[in-house]
């Protein structure tokens, strides 16, 4: 019971920790420095809210499966 509950709490704090860095804690703009917020997941996109400009990057955000 207790490796259940262990296993459940990692799965949570992974969970929180990709959404808190998602939709919480703001990127800045490389344009204007402006708060931009990540969108997409192929690849990972950052779109700005003050410019507009979006800054596409390396990273690829898998579904969990290839």
């Amino acid at each position: 019971m207790e490796m259940v509950a262990f296993i459940g709490v990692i799965m949570i704090a992974g969970i929180l920790g990709w959404a808190l860095f998602r939709f919480v804690i703001q990127a800045a703009c490389p344009e204007c420095g402006g708060a931009a917020y990540a969108a997409g997941r192929r690849p990972v996109c950052y779109h700005c809210k003050e410019c507009g400009h979006v800054h596409r990057t390396n990273i690829w955000q898998s579904k969990g499966t290839n």
